[in-house]
């Protein structure tokens, strides 16, 4: 990345002529908080090599479970759907069904059902008209800060793309929107995915980069809690759709993860849930995408034991 030092640049007193008089005073004492000089960035980084859609495959299968799948829909269902703990999951399936289960078992079967559930998510997630938002919420991995990564669409509130990482930077804010740009509805006049986000200067990058592979794609920044300027006023609707989904996963990861395969795994069932199994009262008590032979299934479990049976 490279920076201006010209003081006389014509960016540089341009933008420094736009601040108003409490920022000129606050711009003195905290100068990092206003970007007003031309920065260029140079990539040496390659979309195919940092754009990964899978997960660390498990190390135990599906049917080597002395379980059957009705069982392993139960546990999900207990763990996933009404969001109790692997310890929690055991003692319902214990006291309830009289069915002997440990949560070492029930947290390995979650993560060998989430490697399934994956390739079911961006298989069956569908190309989406209109507007998308994005945005990044934190957890924790063995007491560190990690971050969730969410794109949602407009349409149906759809969640189109997830991911997790250990910073905020660029490099995940272009997994993001690459993901999310792969199930924009595509045809000869489709316009560029309209992205909303915060003020975070990773998808600028990110939208640069992209831009630099052929990926069009139109960055709206919502700045701050107030609608200070046109385009937070334009596309805050976005921004809350999308911190709405954000305290949504916070009801899911009430835990602390040990490593990050474990939060990746435990992601990819909990965006199983929202989006194909989960009930929305905005939706009319239906899942945000409606998969016809699930949709008449009555029970969870089942739902979640079809999942299982028909991708794996």
């Amino acid at each position: 990345m490279y920076k201006c030092g010209n003081n006389k640049c014509a960016r540089y007193l341009e933008n420094k002529e736009k601040l108003t008089s409490d920022e000129k005073e606050m711009q003195k004492e905290k100068s990092s908080q206003f970007k007003l000089r031309y920065i260029y960035r140079e990539y040496k980084i390659n979309l195919k090599n940092i754009v990964n859609k899978e997960l660390k495959a498990p190390v135990e299968r599906l049917d080597k479970f002395r379980y059957s799948l009705s069982v392993i829909g139960l546990v999900l269902s207990f763990h996933i759907t009404l969001k109790l703990s692997t310890r929690q999951t055991a003692f319902a399936m214990k006291r309830m069904f009289g069915i002997q289960i440990s949560h070492m078992t029930v947290a390995r079967m979650a993560k060998t059902a989430s490697f399934i559930c994956h390739h079911f998510n961006f298989k069956n997630i569908p190309k989406v008209p209109g507007e998308q938002a994005g945005d990044e919420t934190y957890i924790k991995v063995k007491g560190k800060h990690h971050y969730i990564w969410f794109a949602i669409a407009k349409f149906r509130s759809i969640i189109t793309a997830y991911k997790v990482s250990d910073s905020r930077s660029e490099i995940p804010a272009v997994e993001t929107m690459y993901m999310a740009n792969e199930k924009h509805l595509k045809n000869q006049n489709a316009d560029p995915l309209l992205f909303v986000s915060d003020g975070n200067p990773s998808y600028q990058a990110a939208v640069t980069f992209l831009k630099s592979e052929g990926v069009d794609i139109e960055l709206k920044q919502v700045i701050g809690l107030k609608n200070k300027d046109e385009i937070s006023a334009l596309y805050r609707y976005l921004k809350n759709l999308v911190e709405r989904l954000n305290r949504t996963y916070k009801h899911y990861a009430v835990n602390c993860f040990q490593n990050i395969e474990g939060a990746s795994s435990h992601l990819a069932l909990a965006v199983t849930n929202y989006n194909f199994i989960r009930p929305h009262s905005s939706l009319n008590h239906k899942p945000p995408v409606i998969i016809n032979r699930l949709k008449d299934i009555p029970l969870i479990q089942d739902v979640w034991a079809d999942i299982l049976r028909n991708t794996a």
